[in-house]
């Protein structure tokens, strides 16, 4: 088969295109706080040993509670974790699995700082292998001066026979649904609203990945799900910088800002806007005004970001005449937003003398 080759120009064009549209998304590094922690002081919670509805591996509940509730200690997140081990010193799976995982539930609410306890059900948990058996058509070339003529189809590709080939797949699933109860109340405080889901699939000759490493790789991720759901973690976001931070009026018309990038040295009012996803709640924030040129920082606003923000965002207030004496008159200045030491975002705008 030939391939036509893509002429110079079109490439830098196609270059160009994707550099561009890489530059309409700046991503943010934050941590993540799921949204019933930001309203409420829970220190201390504990974990009961997952309910496995998994006929075929009934542990798989014990094993998967256990490597969560050690994830969610080393995450920090939360003072203290208990598990169903804090119960007896010696505990055992057998005398869980003796014990319903209610009445475990209902004795790990019961100790006396615990404020919540994490209830969850794996309802997938497996591997499974098997041999697929492929096939692809086999080409070759024909020499030189065969067919129709001299010279005919040297160098052309040519159907010959189909190639037969096999390979193993390992396919490992992991699925859990799960919430966080008080223990004061006993009603729900937090419930996922779908699945904590991983598929991972290894094939080859052998596959790279055993059947044990699949499932292994399946359950960490889906912990790692878990952990999203129920505590502070670090997270990437993707903002729109033109959306997220610029400079206005600070007037709002039918629900959009009157953006504005020159002012006068005379004016008494700027706004900053900085309108941020609610993963960026609970996280802290500073804008800094200095000249484009010079590290000065003139004026600063440091805030926490929530996700109860109007959906618009919010407006910082700055005065430019002020910056412009404290920056040695009318230019070019830029707005910065770091989010604690990290410079996120930034935005120029002019201050021009009076008219």
């Amino acid at each position: 088969m030939r391939h036509k080759a893509v002429p110079g120009r079109l490439r830098l064009v196609a270059i160009a295109v994707l550099v561009a549209l890489a530059g309409c998304s700046q991503r943010i590094d934050v941590m993540q706080w799921p949204a019933f922690l930001e309203h409420r002081d829970i220190h201390t919670i504990a974990v009961a040993p997952f309910h496995s509805t998994t006929p075929y591996n009934p542990d798989s509940g014990k094993k998967i509670s256990a490597l969560f509730t050690a994830a969610l200690s080393a995450n920090g997140t939360y003072d203290r974790v208990y598990s169903f081990q804090n119960l007896q010193p010696q505990a055992t799976g057998e005398q869980v699995t003796a014990e319903s995982i209610e009445d475990v539930a209902a004795r790990l609410r019961a100790l006396p700082d615990v404020q919540a306890v994490i209830i969850a059900t794996v309802v997938d948990y497996g591997v499974t292998s098997h041999t697929e058996l492929h096939y692809q058509p086999y080409y070759y070339n024909r020499p030189y001066g065969y067919g129709y003529g001299r010279g005919y189809g040297y160098g052309y590709g040519y159907y010959g026979s189909y190639r037969f080939y096999s390979y193993t797949a390992n396919d490992a699933i992991v699925a859990v649904t799960a919430q966080m109860i008080s223990s004061a109340s006993g009603e729900s405080i937090h419930t996922m609203a779908g699945l904590a889901k991983s598929f991972v699939r290894s094939y080859g000759s052998p596959p790279s990945l055993s059947r044990e490493a699949c499932l292994a790789v399946a359950t960490e991720e889906t912990i790692a799900q878990l952990l999203d759901e129920f505590a502070v973690v670090p997270k990437t976001i993707k903002v729109k910088p033109k959306e997220t931070f610029f400079t206005s009026t600070g007037e709002l018309q039918d629900s959009k800002w009157t953006r504005k990038n020159k002012f006068a040295a005379t004016d008494e009012r700027m706004a900053v806007i900085v309108n941020l996803p609610v993963q960026a709640s609970h996280n802290s924030f500073r804008i800094v005004i200095m000249p484009e040129h010079d590290a000065t920082e003139l004026a600063d606003e440091t805030f926490t970001w929530s996700r109860d923000n109007p959906p618009t965002g919010v407006a910082f207030d700055f005065n430019p005449r002020e910056l412009a004496e404290a920056g040695g008159g009318p230019g070019d200045y830029v707005a910065r937003l770091y989010v604690g030491s990290t410079l996120a975002l930034t935005h120029e705008f002019e201050i021009k003398k009076a008219e």
